[in-house]
């Protein structure tokens, strides 16, 4: 219950979803707005809910927490190469 509050009243996730839907909802119909504003948090909140659930569990947890350095610094390699290929190609944008 508390990683779902935590997700639900996590400003990061408002901004995100006030952004997506400003640049995806230029010019559509009231109702395809507002389906895809029903539609997109209930499935963000569904796999942010299942994903939190799965973590959170003993062997979940205790296995996380072996890897955690070398998950913290593949991820740190992956980002700075996406940010490298972002900024040598800005045509990917």
């Amino acid at each position: 219950r508390r990683g779902l509050l935590t997700c639900l009243t996590n400003p990061k996730v408002i901004v995100f979803f006030l952004a997506l839907f400003s640049a995806a909802l230029k010019s559509v119909t009231f109702v395809s707005m507002f389906v895809f504003m029903i539609e997109c948090p209930l499935i963000a909140g569904t796999v942010f809910t299942l994903l939190a659930t799965l973590l959170s569990h003993a062997p979940v947890e205790q296995c996380l927490n072996k890897y955690r350095g070398f998950i913290t610094k593949s991820m740190g390699i992956y980002l700075l190469a996406f940010a490298l290929i972002l900024g040598l190609f800005p045509s990917l944008k």
